[in-house]
């Protein structure tokens, strides 16, 4: 029963994750990764909302690790490598750890550490990771050998919907095994390559994974947008998601660069400023809906966070575009149209950045292409709202 109680008390953070276990014990230790982001936030609320549930207190973020409190249940909670935190001396801290240990401390300790800090590997620590009344959580290494166990892991936590379904399939799997490498990975960089995998057709897991050479490089976004108002087809779908997710997670571009560089050519294309596509009457109508579509995107991309949420909601637009056969029928629906009414008329941000730049200058497109195309919708006739 103690070996089982041991086992129970020390766990991976997806394990401690996916299980949510109520039998916390009166500490936590969890020890993570420098260039975690994944999962480090999730631990951290999963503990704190289950000391809320036993009706501890938490001290402030200024408090000392023996300052005195005026409630029984507290709970000294601290990240140690949060620079801008008070943080404990490391004298203190040595001492509270075999304190802890001991069962002796009067207050609960919830400490997060990062993998470099000196008092790991000290006997303090050991005994204090070892300790029953301690759970003891780190942040998994994942490998070729583990990769299966943490991949079912990950789907119970995921936001994703039909990961469970996804892992189980043997693309999915063939293309996990090949990515690890042999000296294994985080999982924040597992997480990046499943929202890569999802996002993108499962056809570039086999065919692209190693084709960004100098000339793929070399593609800016007004080609490949280009490219893909063109052909609207699957293979060119994925070259500008491709594009768009190398410009966020390679390039490491802030998402509001990104989309005022979408606002900026889409502007240029409907607004007949690149001389590709002037002179084209039929083909203009299909960039004006795409201008609309575009300028309606939700950004946020609902309950998608970083980065990939921008991918999300760009690639719903993208698949809506491709399914329009009669770019006029389309224009005719009002329902269509009136929510792009609301992105019109929002004044416009008085700093006036490159992104509010951007939109404003689509804005202004969108009404010169409709007057050439003899478009009517009260919504263009709308002048733009400054800010006073």
């Amino acid at each position: 029963m103690a070996a089982d109680a041991m086992i129970a008390r020390m766990m991976s953070d997806v394990q401690f994750l996916a299980r949510q276990p109520h039998g916390l014990g009166d500490h936590a230790i969890y020890l993570y990764r420098k260039a975690s982001w994944v999962l480090k936030p999730k631990v951290r609320d999963c503990i704190l909302t289950l000391a809320q549930d036993r009706n501890w207190i938490v001290l402030p973020q200024e408090a000392g690790l023996y300052e005195s409190a005026v409630f029984d249940d507290v709970l000294f909670f601290r990240d140690l490598g949060q620079k801008d935190a008070y943080q404990p001396a490391s004298e203190d801290l040595e001492s509270s750890l075999f304190a802890l240990a001991g069962g002796v401390l009067d207050r609960h300790v919830f400490l997060m550490v990062p993998s470099d800090h000196p008092i790991i590997g000290t006997n303090a620590w050991e005994r204090a990771i070892s300790a029953s009344n301690v759970t003891y959580i780190e942040e998994s290494l994942v490998t070729r050998a583990n990769l299966a166990g943490v991949l079912d892991e990950l789907a119970i936590i995921s936001d994703l919907s039909k990961l469970s379904q996804l892992v189980r399939t043997q693309a999915f799997i063939d293309h996990f095994s090949d990515w690890v490498p042999e000296n294994g990975c985080t999982v924040s960089e597992i997480s990046m390559e499943i929202d890569r995998f999802v996002l993108l057709p499962m056809a570039r897991a086999t065919s692209q994974k190693h084709s960004r050479g100098l000339a793929v490089r070399r593609r800016t976004i007004d080609i490949v947008q280009k490219g893909f108002l063109d052909r609207r087809r699957e293979a060119a779908l994925s070259e500008i998601l491709v594009h768009l997710d190398g410009l966020l997670f390679t390039n490491m571009l802030d998402r509001s660069e990104v989309i005022a560089r979408l606002y900026a050519t889409t502007a240029s294309i409907v607004g007949g400023r690149d001389r590709r596509y002037k002179n084209r009457d039929i083909a203009n109508w299909e960039y004006y809906v795409w201008g609309m579509l575009l300028l309606s995107c939700d950004w946020s991309g609902g309950k998608y966070e970083r980065g990939g949420g921008c991918l999300v909601a760009f690639e719903k637009i993208c698949r809506e575009f491709m399914t329009i056969a009669d770019s006029r029928a389309w224009l005719r629906q009002t329902d269509r149209w009136q929510r792009i009414a609301v992105e019109i008329a929002r004044p416009a941000n008085a700093d006036r950045g490159k992104l509010e730049r951007a939109r404003l200058d689509l804005i202004d497109a969108l009404r010169e292409r409709s007057a050439l195309l003899g478009v009517s919708h009260r919504w263009l006739e709308f002048p733009a709202v400054e800010v006073a």
